[in-house]
């Protein structure tokens, strides 16, 4: 029994050795870490003020690269709207070839048997002469304005298509 009060004795003893062995804390070590927070705060702040202007120029290099990318859409569409401007103009070119030949056949053929003269040899009376001459001039007139406007149409084309 002795010896068990002995041993229980040396263990509190042993036990309370360990409790007692915690280092503690001193304050020059407690002042050495808030020094440490407070660099570190000032770091990040730092930090934050540096990346700042570069946020915001990233922030505006973005924005250009989204209102670049909606001009190549419209400009892709544009593309498409003209080349289909363009097919449909020489569909209508083709039309307006068969009516140039026919029109260009029919305002020689007029030009060679719409004689003046041969008008004031035929003719009637001066008031049937006029008007031959008057469907005349404004038949080959008419002529005239279809050749023009189908040369404007294909000079038009061939802007377009550059």
């Amino acid at each position: 029994m002795k010896r068990l009060l002995i041993l229980c004795i040396a263990l509190i003893f042993i036990g309370g050795f360990f409790f007692l062995a915690v280092p503690k804390t001193s304050s020059d070590e407690l002042a050495d870490i808030n020094k440490q927070i407070n660099e570190l705060t000032q770091a990040l702040d730092m930090s934050i003020k540096a990346t700042k202007p570069l946020e915001s120029q990233l922030n505006s290099l973005r924005s250009q690269i989204d209102d670049i990318k909606k001009r190549v859409f419209v400009i892709e569409g544009d593309i498409i709207a003209k080349k289909k401007n363009i097919d449909e103009g020489y569909k209508n070119l083709e039309r307006q070839e068969k009516i140039l030949a026919r029109t260009i056949r029919n305002f020689y053929i007029k030009s060679y048997y719409n004689s003046p003269l041969l008008t004031f040899l035929s003719a009637q009376s001066a008031s049937e002469i006029t008007q031959i001459l008057a469907y005349q001039k404004a038949a080959a007139d008419q002529d005239k304005a279809i050749i023009t406007n189908i040369a404007l149409t294909i000079s038009d084309l061939e802007t377009k298509k550059k």
